[in-house]
């Protein structure tokens, strides 16, 4: 992998120019390096020591930038004799936990989170039926099925964002795809913060009601009809949205982490 040699003030202080920690600085070239896919996925970067050469860096500051991109997900530092950083797959299961906790901080509650996927998700579903492959389908048609034979809220919550999910993927948007996989991480838990507490009748009610919705918009997508599949995902997450408020009786506030006992931790 080449990498710039470049000058830089050290160890691990400030640069000569503004407040920006050489680490950051440093951390920012690969970031970019990886962002314009001058490093790919799976790349193995040089050793720590060529590292530390090429940014004209000491060996804490490196630590610190290659600890500051494994927290990002970006580089995975592999552990043993071969080891070393190595670019990651760079999922969004870190990014979604930061997304919740700022959520949950701001007192956010799972009707909003369900308003911004009622109004993602109905576009999502009008490109998917254009998009969609034969692959596609049998994949969508495979999950209601699934949804179909649940039983138990926490089961289907998983599925639900699953299939949510897909939708988004199908849509073959990028973008759509990548918010698709953050709320997959944020939703399951709404269902059961939905329906918790609710009688057996009423969610094996809810399940069969979802699964009739979930088949009508696979219908519409292989169909290619782009307006019956946005106009009925519309309806379904106005009625869903609702009813979820309607069965709770409470505006349930999203919770990612759960309250502790532990005193708060106030510097004194």
């Amino acid at each position: 992998m080449p990498v710039p040699h470049s000058k830089r003030s050290d160890p691990g202080d400030r640069e000569g120019n503004g407040n920006r920690r050489v680490f950051e600085t440093v951390a920012d070239e690969i970031r970019g390096m990886i962002a314009n896919g001058q490093l790919p996925v799976g790349q193995a970067l040089p050793s720590e020591t060529a590292l530390m050469e090429a940014f004209q860096i000491a060996r804490p500051t490196m630590r610190e930038v290659l600890r500051v991109l494994e927290s990002d997900g970006l580089v995975e530092v592999r552990r043993g004799v071969n080891g070393g950083p190595v670019v990651s797959s760079m999922p969004l299961a870190p990014v979604a936990r930061l997304v919740g906790v700022h959520l949950q901080a701001r007192g956010v509650t799972l009707h909003d989170l369900k308003d911004a996927q009622s109004v993602i998700e109905p576009g999502a579903a009008r490109l998917a039926s254009q998009a969609r492959s034969e692959e596609d389908i049998v994949q969508l048609r495979e999950l209601v099925t699934e949804v179909e034979s649940c039983t138990h809220i926490e089961e289907f919550g998983v599925l639900a964002a699953r299939f949510h999910l897909l939708i988004m993927k199908v849509s073959g948007n990028t973008t759509l795809a990548m918010i698709g996989e953050l709320l997959s991480t944020l939703l399951p838990d709404s269902y059961v913060a939905s329906l918790k507490g609710t009688r057996d009748g009423v969610v094996r009610a809810v399940i069969k009601s979802a699964a009739v919705w979930y088949s009508q918009l696979v219908d519409a997508i292989e169909a290619g009809d782009g307006d019956a599949a946005e106009q009925l995902w519309a309806r379904h997450q106005h009625m869903a949205r609702f009813q979820g408020a309607a069965i709770s009786g409470r505006p349930e506030l999203y919770r990612l982490y759960p309250r502790t006992d532990r005193p708060a931790l106030v510097r004194e």
